[in-house]
């Protein structure tokens, strides 16, 4: 079944909402929703397997806020200031 193709029921949704309250991020929730909704709908559905891809994805992305002069910096590496 495509990817495009597969809906959610209730209780993926509310198995998705618990990762996320359990991932206590201060930013990028919706960002870390719509992940977490592609790895479910990639076959990723226990909820210790999808804690773990999310906790994965944070530590990558978390390496995208570089430090400059003291301020955070959150453009991906290889994007200049303009």
């Amino acid at each position: 079944m495509s990817s495009s193709h597969h809906y959610l029921s209730s209780s993926d949704i509310e198995k998705i909402k618990r990762v996320l309250i359990g991932a206590r991020l201060s930013d990028g929730i919706d960002e870390a929703a719509r992940f977490l909704i592609r790895q479910y709908q990639e076959g990723v559905t226990e909820e210790t397997a999808l804690a773990e891809a999310l906790t994965r994805y944070v530590g990558q992305r978390s390496d995208w806020r570089l430090m400059q002069d003291g301020k955070s910096d959150k453009r991906p590496p290889g994007v200049s200031e303009k």
